[in-house]
Formats: C-alpha cells, structure tokens, sequence
C-alpha cells in the first residue's frame, strides 16, 4: 500500500516537474558540494540464513575509531524553474559485535560497505531575491555489502543454532522513490541556511532523508558549508537479509558554484 501511495506521489511529481519548457536563453546554475561526512551508524542487520540479529554501532564519539572511511558529494543544476538534484554518499563501517551464546559473550566482526546515489529532477515552487524552495522527485539507489566474521569459542558447547566458524560476505541493492521539498535562505551578511527532507519507499520499506546546513560565502563561487545529515532505511528479503539503521552525523564541505 505504502509503495502505491508514493509511486502515485512520484508520478504527480514527475508530471508537474516536467511540464512543458519555455525556452529560455537563462544560462543554467550549477552547483557541486563535496563533504567530509563523520556519520555515525545505529541498527540491526542479518544475513540470509543466519538466526541472529547483529546490532552494529558507531556513535559520533567513537567513529573514527570504527569508521573506515566515510564522505558525500551533493550537486545541483537548474536554469529558472527547472533542474537535477543529487547526491552520492559512501560509508565503510567495521566493528566488534559481541553477542551471548552458551552463557559466554563472543565477538563477531562485522563489516559493512554503504553506497547510496540519488537522482531526481526539481522545480522550484516558489523564488525571491533571499529565497527559495523547490519539489523534489527522484530515485535513490543502494548497494550494501556486508560480512560476518568469528570463530565459536571452545568453551562454548556444541548445540548452538549457528555454525563454529563463519566467514560470509553478502550484497543486495535496491531502489527506493523520494519525494520532498528543498529549499534555502540567505541572508544579507553573506550567510545561509539550506536544507531538504525527503522520504519514499521502494525496495526498502521506508527510506528517508533529512539534511541541515549553514554556510558562508567567501565570493560569487565559493562558500564554506557545516551541515548535519540523517539518513534511515529499513530493508529485507524474504531470505532473511536485512539492514534496519540510520546514518547521521555532522560533515563540512566547500561548496562550488559555476
């Protein structure tokens, strides 16, 4: 039901963003935001055919510690009302899972490789000369790969609902459509805000996205921008697979304007 309801949002979208185009000698406005993204990882994921639920963890204290490597490109492109938004996202998570079993608490090394792109298209609902919000329509894509690691202590006996040694690596992808609202506001002392929520279904059951930052313009091209990014999906399989979490935390970038 809900994936009908938000096909039917993205369609309407769609429709109105690509309505008809007045031709226009208005050159197009491009803008390209590259981020250091230190984003923290909370939730649940399980692998086909294995009987446990790990909950790996990466709080914003802890990440450089368990975050391998993390980062964000956001870019833009739009000429009057009409334009592409997106964005490409990358984080590299590994960790220590202990878990009970057979009355000890053994580790299980986890990692997970997150890769996510968005593309959507964009129209600008309303502009003045300080601000402007826009529509949002797209597809986010996912590709996650993960891998479960740990040999059974000998302590342990051997009735147990899992293998002794285990040393799987497992991917899935999906899509998911994103419908939202964009927008941003500056200010006449060469600050601004900006930001966006989207949500949308698809292969997961609900994926959402939701972004603030604030920034300062160095020139007519160049700005510094601090922002603060969440981002949740909850996907599975039929098999079993299934990745529940939500990656958030702060990031910095120079934004690029041309």
């Amino acid at each position: 039901m809900h994936r009908s309801l938000f096909s039917t949002a993205l369609i309407a979208a769609a429709t109105a963003i690509a309505g008809p185009v007045q031709a226009s000698d208005s050159p197009w406005e491009v803008r390209v935001v590259p981020y250091l993204w230190t984003a923290g990882v909370d939730g649940s994921l399980s692998h086909e055919n294995f009987p446990i639920s790990l909950h790996p963890r990466a709080s914003f204290s802890d990440v450089f510690s368990r975050l391998d490597a993390a980062g964000m490109v956001v870019f833009e492109a739009h000429r009057e009302r009409y334009g592409l938004f997106g964005d490409i996202v990358a984080v590299d998570l590994s960790d220590t899972v202990r878990i009970p079993l057979g009355g000890v608490h053994f580790p299980i090394e986890v990692s997970t490789s997150t890769t996510t792109a968005l593309l959507a298209m964009q129209y600008r609902l309303r502009q003045d000369r300080r601000s402007h919000l826009d529509l949002v329509a797209g597809v986010r894509f996912w590709s996650l790969g993960t891998r479960f690691t740990y040999n059974v202590p000998s302590e342990i006996p051997d009735e147990l609902p899992i293998p002794r040694q285990y040393g799987i690596s497992q991917r899935e992808w999906w899509p998911d459509i994103q419908v939202g609202l964009k927008g941003a506001h500056h200010f006449d002392n060469a600050f601004f805000v900006s930001g966006w929520a989207l949500a949308g279904a698809g292969g997961a059951d609900l994926t959402t996205d939701l972004m603030v930052s604030i920034g300062y313009e160095f020139g007519r091209r160049t700005s510094l921008v601090l922002g603060y990014r969440r981002i949740e999906t909850d996907f599975s399989t039929s098999g079993g697979f299934a990745f529940d979490a939500v990656m958030h935390g702060p990031g910095v970038a120079l934004e690029f304007r041309f």
